[in-house]
């Protein structure tokens, strides 16, 4: 009879970048010194160097070895206590995470111990998924790697990742690493033709009054409303600004809550810093979260965030408000000088009356929308426009962990172009239904055990006609 029995979540391990191609400065180096040489950087950096060169080493040696058999290099290795991933985020720069694997720990009277390990909890789609992630909050915050190693050296570039990726990684939960990370999507909001007029008005009203502003995006509760950016900037703002990171939810005050949070810390005290995960302090949902750090004082400090923007990676300064349910984006040049009298005056010349116009608009409706029963439990994505719908009923409490791990393994069988249709009885939690077609995909989940699969055929068949009868061809 047990003891005590603990759960062990899943944690990042390791995560390191390398370059197979540098090499050290110094003649005859060891064979331990060309490996270290390739490693630019190490979390965590109290890890042995004997475990920092076997999981550097390992990489290089499985990508290597994959590519003298095909063009696509291995990119995924499942051991059963852990998950290793790599990308290649720009030409020979690499980037590699160890995942370990969740597990239950039953200590029992006589003092010994059992462990039970989650095997394949990571799938590679998802797996790879966290590291694109974090490339994209590094190259939303710093530009290109290689940019910033030719402006500020190798050594520059260690010191911001030794500042960046121990946030990132405190605010990565592993329990939630799944098909939601992989999709990295946003929620359109509903809102009536008037009421976008409306917002568009607005939006561009604001921009040709205010000449440093540049471009900007406007979401209620964390679904898009407007937004004068390209898909896949506006997947990298929402994801740093909004997403939580688990199963898709969204929060306004993300990034004035732990383990963000983190001191506003002006760039000429910390040259090689990064401002990832940093904001104004504020406890209610009103006010600048990058801008003055004190409003109310006439010599206040102002902290703005420089983001990189577009294919040419250009550099804005970003400018987020929120009021209510609302978050203004604002994407301001890069070069303006931007005074406290300058936020004073957006504040209350162009925002707090508008915004709160619009805010009771766009939530009659929102709340409308949010009230009506779906009668599925489903997730739909679109690949092109980066869109996520879930029906009003799928919350991430409502699904059980058999469930949710079904989903994810479903999600890694679609991703192949040979599989567009997977159906899947769970043991205890009803049956799972996923399909894809060209850049789309759905999963529709059915809480009944008993439902045969020709009744869970129809039932589909029923959704589809209800809901996508457009998209999905049978």
């Amino acid at each position: 009879m047990s003891k005590l029995s603990t759960v062990v979540s899943a944690d990042v391990t390791a995560l390191f970048f390398y370059d197979p191609f540098l090499k050290p400065t110094w003649n005859k180096p060891s064979e331990e010194d060309v490996m270290d040489a390739k490693v630019i950087y190490y979390y965590p950096s109290d890890m042995p160097v004997e475990t920092k060169r076997s999981h550097a080493g390992l990489a290089e040696g499985l990508v290597a070895f994959a590519r003298m058999f095909a063009d696509a290099a291995t990119d995924f290795v499942q051991t059963q206590k852990y998950s290793h991933s790599y990308i290649e985020c720009e030409e020979n720069l690499w980037i590699g995470i160890v995942l370990s694997h969740p597990r239950a720990v039953k200590i029992h009277k006589d003092g010994t111990k059992t462990e039970h390990i989650q095997q394949e909890a990571f799938d590679p789609q998802s797996a790879k998924a966290v590291l694109r992630h974090l490339y994209s909050m590094l190259k939303l915050h710093h530009g290109s790697c290689r940019s910033f190693i030719e402006q500020n050296g190798l050594e520059g570039f260690q010191a911001m990742l030794s500042d960046l990726v121990p946030a990132w990684v405190a605010a990565l939960d592993c329990d939630y690493i799944g098909l939601f990370t992989d999709f990295d999507g946003f929620h359109f909001c509903p809102v009536d033709r008037a009421t976008f007029l409306t917002v568009q008005y607005f939006t561009s009203v604001m921009e040709s009054t205010v000449s440093e502003l540049k471009s900007s995006v406007l979401l209620f509760n964390g679904h898009v409303v407007y937004s004068g950016v390209e898909q896949p900037d506006l997947r990298a703002l929402h994801s740093y600004v909004l997403s939580t990171g688990k199963f898709g939810e969204t929060s306004v005050m993300k990034l004035a809550k732990p383990p963000y949070a983190r001191p506003p810390v002006p760039h000429e005290n910390e040259v090689f810093g990064s401002d990832f995960g940093r904001c104004v302090p504020l406890s209610t949902a009103e006010g600048f979260l990058t801008g003055p750090v004190r409003a109310d004082h006439s010599h206040s400090a102002i902290f703005v965030p420089t983001v990189f923007i577009g294919p040419d990676l250009q550099p804005f300064k970003l400018v987020i408000y929120v009021q209510n349910q609302v978050t203004l984006l604002l994407l301001v040049d890069a070069t303006a000088e931007l005074t406290l009298r300058w936020f004073v005056e957006l504040r209350d010349s162009s925002l707090r009356h508008h915004l709160a116009s619009i805010s009771i608009s766009i939530g009659e409706q929102f709340a409308r929308i949010q009230s009506q029963e779906d009668p599925y439990r489903f997730i739909y994505f679109n690949h092109m426009n980066l869109a996520v719908k879930t029906s009003n009923r799928l919350k991430p409490y409502t699904l059980g962990p058999e469930t949710i791990r079904t989903l994810n393994h479903i999600h890694a069988e679609l991703a192949n172009d040979t599989t567009h249709e997977a159906v899947v009885r769970t043991a205890t939690e009803g049956w799972v239904v996923g399909r894809k077609s060209e850049d789309r995909e759905f999963y529709v989940i059915f809480d009944n055990p008993n439902f045969t699969l020709l009744k869970v055929e129809e039932e589909v068949a029923k959704f589809v006609q209800s809901y996508f009868s457009n998209i999905f061809i049978e």
